[in-house]
């Protein structure tokens, strides 16, 4: 079984012969009694997310993309899928080498938000965040300390919002390619913040100053 196989709900009687097969099947997951077998995960196209900004001259909401350089922990990505669907974001994007892929892990620390999103694996996010920046969406990315104070960025516009791999942030490459960097003001002696609370604050800021125009 590949690491791309998912589990979702198969009913069992309590019986110890299923109870085993179910322990079978998922492994190292947690079943929590209940198990099945689905195919791989269907990645959106980039197309599909980016055919979001088409209604904005009838009114809709200006693009938000949520672009993640380098994210490994599948648990990390769930929660940051998580965050974009419950914070209105248009689409995930992710690259197709060096970051994790939506695995049964990332499926539950999603709650169920990696069936609701669009998700785009590109294989290359440099050209990707050129393809943004030609189409007029303005490429902001997350850094420690640099760029500017989060509520000082306007995230009204169509923007695309980077955040960078666990304890590296993003690569230098890409955030050469972003239009403009900003950072989350911290009170705290902790060094940063993780990468999934900071997409979670970063999109809240962009719910909050799109409800408010």
């Amino acid at each position: 079984m590949s690491d791309q196989d998912f589990f979702f709900a198969l009913d069992v009687s309590g019986d110890p012969t299923d109870d085993q097969m179910v322990a079978d099947l998922a492994g190292d997951t947690v079943h929590q009694g209940v198990v099945a077998l689905a195919g791989e995960y269907r990645y959106a196209e980039l197309g599909e997310v980016l055919a979001r900004a088409a209604p904005v001259a009838d009114g809709a909401e200006p693009l938000l993309i949520l672009l993640l350089d380098g994210i490994t922990d599948p648990h990390n990505l769930g929660a940051l899928v998580r965050s974009a669907e419950v914070l209105g974001a248009h689409g995930v994007v992710i690259p197709d080498r060096s970051a994790a892929p939506v695995t049964p892990a990332a499926v539950k620390a999603s709650a169920g938000a990696t069936e609701r999103m669009r998700i785009a694996r590109v294989g290359n996010l440099l050209r990707t965040l050129d393809s943004l920046r030609e189409r007029g969406i303005r490429v902001l990315g997350a850094d420690a300390t640099g760029g500017q104070r989060l509520d000082e960025v306007d995230l009204t516009v169509p923007v695309g919002l980077v955040v960078g791999a666990e304890g590296k942030g993003m690569r230098e490459a890409v955030a050469r390619r972003c239009d403009a960097l900003f950072h989350i003001p911290q009170r705290g002696a902790v060094a940063s913040l993780n990468a999934s609370v900071a997409g979670a604050i970063t999109l809240y800021e962009a719910a909050r100053q799109r409800e408010k125009r």
